[in-house]
């Protein structure tokens, strides 16, 4: 744990978008000592301006991953509130597998992580988003901190009921906070 606590201790990652960078510092800075910071010292709040695009999510399985909090400017893009609902029911279903043992990793292993990804909202619009995962701890159940940006509109589908997030990957990377990095063979893309 020593060795893991040096090394998340090392200069702040830099980001291409300032907001990755915001989250990042701030994760940082309230571990408190610990490898990984606890969620109840995490306050929404102090990052007031990201908040629209935060989304706090509870690992509670594979198969589970349980959306805590969704920020305004995220409910607003899927046209729904999905606070409370399986994250990975808004997953083309031959990729919840996949997903749901990513975030399994990224709060067992501990890591952080950063990926490109299209989504499809259900008023028909397709973007690229791109976001960066954190990982939390709590009594209950492990989570992880979020932050999604769009970075590029692309073309119209048909609407749907439902938003489709990551309907296609189009890059990830782990960030490793001092407890490495999975292989390579189990987070292929």
């Amino acid at each position: 744990m020593e060795s893991a606590a040096r090394e998340a201790d090392r200069p702040l990652r830099q980001f291409e978008y300032r907001g990755f960078s915001d989250l990042f510092a701030y994760w940082q800075d309230v571990r408190n000592g610990m490898p990984v910071p606890a969620l109840k010292d995490f306050d929404l709040l102090r990052l007031q301006h990201l908040l629209p695009d935060i989304l706090i999510s509870e690992v509670r399985s594979a198969a589970d991953i349980h959306l805590r909090f969704v920020g305004t400017a995220i409910v607003e893009r899927f046209g729904y509130d999905p606070t409370g609902r399986n994250s990975l029911l808004n997953q083309r279903e031959d990729m919840r597998d996949t997903v749901g043992r990513w975030y399994s990793m990224l709060v067992n292993q501990p890591c952080g992580a950063l990926s490109a990804y299209k989504n499809i909202y259900s008023s028909g619009r397709e973007a690229v988003a791109e976001c960066l995962f954190l990982p939390l701890r709590t009594a209950e159940w492990p989570c992880f901190v979020s932050l999604v940006r769009l970075t590029e509109i692309l073309n119209w589908q048909t609407v749907s009921p439902l938003t489709i997030t990551a309907a296609n990957i189009l890059d990830l990377e782990w960030i490793d906070l001092g407890f490495g990095i999975p292989a390579a063979s189990q987070s292929a893309i």
